[in-house]
């Protein structure tokens, strides 16, 4: 392999380890095949290369088949690719490649630690739409577990909810007994039926075409189908209003409205009111979500803001 072969690859390398991104893995070689690199799309990215032997670097059904961008995926797969390079004993891991950006894990560890449950709120509504592979009753019940920790900064109860949804490693069990001296046992994940999955991501890409085509009339029948509480039916009703020519309404969810409600009750109860997090901050984030006409927002504010509420009467009486 010649030298501008050697910084191609490594080239390509740092372009995994730059952003933790599933589907960039996907557009990565998977392997050589007649001295061409192949993605784990089948897709070949080279010309033939000299002295460019087949080879193996990871399965890809290992990648095309994740449903998360784990650090173990990552790390096999770096193992894989500098035994293409040729680099022995290479101790490559995630902790040490050039990846400076912190996931969105990092960044909830650290708002959770800093007690911080707005940062947390705007995270989990990330992390939502990043686990939209996962069961949707799994994940609510994750976030909510996440939410109730933020109160108390417990950072390791967090990293434990993060780690309980990581998609759990196939692994061998080896039982000693007296009528085998070893016994090899297989311990492999029951696998669910992924009917359900593959007709969703159908839908999805039909949604994405019919708005390609501007067909607005597909779009409207395909987003029924597709339902309200899906995690892209907001993203796709402003593209199908935009197709309309008409503005984007988007409600804000009834759940962070109520998470705000329930953390200023928290801050009054606490008489909490002029702090960082207190219930002067928290009213101002409600006020962003719903307007200060609002019934809840009206209510809270007498309650927050008694004072000022008192004047604005008197303004209005000397007038």
């Amino acid at each position: 392999m010649n030298i501008l072969t050697q910084g191609f690859i490594r080239g390509l390398e740092g372009f995994i380890t730059a952003k933790s991104d599933l589907d960039r893995l996907k557009h990565m070689p998977q392997r050589v095949e007649d001295g061409r690199l192949v993605n784990f799309k089948g897709h070949k990215l080279t010309a033939k290369i000299d002295g460019l032997e087949d080879f193996v670097i990871m399965d890809a059904d290992k990648v095309n088949d994740a449903k998360r961008f784990t650090s173990a995926l990552l790390g096999t797969y770096l193992e894989g690719f500098s035994k293409l390079q040729g680099v022995e004993d290479c101790e490559t891991t995630p902790t040490e490649s050039t990846n400076n950006e912190p996931t969105l894990e990092d960044l909830l560890l650290d708002a959770v630690a800093n007690g911080d449950k707005k940062e947390v709120r705007n995270i989990c509504k990330q992390l939502k739409e990043q686990w939209f592979a996962l069961d949707d009753d799994v994940v609510e019940d994750a976030i909510d577990d996440i939410k109730d920790c933020v109160a108390d900064k417990d950072v390791k109860a967090v990293e434990d909810i993060l780690n309980s949804l990581e998609e759990p490693e196939q692994e061998v069990v080896i039982e000693k007994s007296k009528s085998a001296p070893e016994l090899v046992k297989e311990i492999v994940k029951e696998e669910t039926p992924t009917n359900n999955d593959e007709d969703e991501e159908d839908l999805l890409l039909d949604i994405q075409d019919a708005i390609k085509d501007e067909d607005i009339e597909d779009v409207e029948l395909l987003l029924k189908e597709l339902g309200t509480e899906h995690p892209r039916y907001k993203e796709f009703s402003i593209s199908l209003a935009t197709l309309k020519g008409e503005d984007a309404v988007i409600e804000p969810e009834t759940n962070e409205i109520d998470d705000i409600i329930a953390d200023l009750e928290d801050a009054i109860k606490e008489n909490d009111i002029d702090g960082e997090n207190g219930a002067k901050v928290i009213l101002e984030e409600l006020k962003e979500l719903v307007g200060e006409d609002d019934e809840d927002y009206i209510k809270y504010n007498k309650i927050v803001n008694p004072t000022t509420t008192r004047r604005n009467r008197r303004e209005r009486r000397g007038k």
